[in-house]
């Protein structure tokens, strides 16, 4: 099924708002137990369940965006998948911070470069900048 305009900014946001929730969550504890502490120091337990949390959001919302039930509008497909690939690749390094024995064990964040494609679907489909989801979603 092909998404409208309005449909696709629906399923965008249902997709997007509850990583976009789990990740700034998962800031707030990292800062709040984890922000000074050496790299060979475990990550707090509220840490790893925040990341864990947000790591399941996110491969979440990468599966809801490639549902292939699901076209979305010619304008905003190729963006799409690359803020699906991004959120997969993402949710993987939240794996990594919810399992490690230390910070020594957590990779680099990944080089994600979806911004400007996250930009572009909320552009193209009538929504708030990146990073905003309304209420209903959030």
């Amino acid at each position: 099924m092909e998404l409208t305009i309005e449909e696709a900014g629906e399923r965008y946001l249902e997709s997007v708002c509850p990583a976009n929730k789990a990740k700034n969550a998962y800031v707030r504890a990292q800062q709040k137990y984890d922000e000074y502490v050496s790299y060979d120091q475990p990550p707090s337990d509220a840490t790893k369940k925040a990341a864990k949390a947000a790591s399941d959001a996110e491969a979440t919302a990468a599966v809801m965006l490639t549902d292939p039930g699901f076209l979305w509008p010619k304008e905003v497909r190729a963006d799409v998948q690359d803020v699906a690939t991004g959120l997969y690749e993402t949710s993987a390094w939240y794996e990594d911070v919810a399992k490690a024995k230390s910070w020594n064990d957590v990779r680099n964040y990944p080089k994600v470069s979806n911004r400007d494609a996250a930009s572009t679907v909320r552009l193209l489909l009538g929504l708030p900048p990146r990073g905003e989801c309304p209420k209903e979603y959030r």
